[in-house]
């Protein structure tokens, strides 16, 4: 976590920190749903949001696939090894090679 410009000293950092603590981290379920309103709303501006679990526990893994774009065969990876998660890579990156810049 990086703090903004002007916040400085350990005290203000301490500050910062515990606020975003008691704000943000209060339990799973609150963090669970700020995770998908923030990937919701990623989505909903355009953004494709690829996501991977790799070797995570069955919440993890619905969390990273409810984060993923549509459809989740393209955009949402289940790695339980080196050689899957080194296939999701790939495979992601082919996709985005195709990505051009306009102006």
């Amino acid at each position: 976590l990086y703090m903004r410009s002007g916040v400085v000293g350990a005290t203000n950092y301490n500050t910062v920190m515990n606020q975003f603590r008691t704000t943000y981290l209060t339990n799973v379920t609150n963090m669970n749903a700020l995770l998908q309103t923030n990937c919701g709303a990623a989505r909903t501006a355009g953004m494709e949001i690829y996501g991977i679990a790799f070797a995570a526990p069955v919440e993890g893994q619905a969390q990273i696939s409810g984060c993923s774009s549509d459809p989740k065969e393209n955009y949402y990876f289940n790695a339980t090894d080196g050689d899957k998660l080194k296939a999701a890579f790939k495979a992601i990156a082919t996709d985005i090679s195709e990505l051009r810049l306009t102006q």
